[in-house]
């Protein structure tokens, strides 16, 4: 135990999302004090549901070592400022000469895919890949985030589809 305080908080923000998350002691009262004041205590599932439909990225679906934060959409976390770090190098070339490969995006599917990560193919090309999807009850369909090639956000006569079958619109 780190002291003893009952509640931890930390401010997280990703892209537009701001969200608090409180890490509680067994046996704290404090949190009955604050639910019902805009205060909602979730299970895993519906944390789920709401980070894929905000289009929060998380480890290890869309955070991974294979993912540079430019592609992430985290750009607003990288400092281009700060001394020397591991990877700068790259992300500042990556930023200055427009090379980012691929982009996270959100989706409308129109299934949930039988499991993740799941191809994503326009005509006879795999275009991307769908990393996390959830049936969101707030946006009344599937939800789901993933990363598309550049060159794959551009408008086309073929759909986007997932395992084949499953219909894919950026949102």
């Amino acid at each position: 135990q780190l002291s003893n305080k009952s509640i931890y908080a930390l401010k997280e923000k990703w892209g537009k999302t701001e969200w608090w998350r409180l890490i509680v002691n067994k046996g704290t009262s404090s949190v009955e004090n604050l639910i019902g004041k805009d205060v909602h205590e979730s299970s895993r599932a519906e944390f789920e549901e709401y980070r894929i439909s905000q289009e929060v990225p998380a480890y290890p679906n869309e955070l991974s070592p294979q993912v540079n934060p430019l592609e992430a959409n985290l750009i607003d976390l990288v400092s281009f400022t700060k001394g020397c770090y591991v990877g700068q190098e790259v992300i500042a070339r990556l930023d200055t000469y427009n090379k980012v490969q691929k982009h996270l995006c959100g989706f409308k599917l129109t299934e949930v895919p039988q499991s993740v990560p799941a191809p994503i193919i326009r005509g006879q090309e795999e275009v991307g890949t769908v990393t996390s999807a959830v049936y969101s009850t707030s946006v009344g369909s599937v939800v789901g985030l993933g990363f598309l090639r550049m060159d794959a956000l551009e408008p086309a006569t073929s759909p986007l589809l997932a395992e084949g079958k499953i219909k894919l619109e950026l949102r």
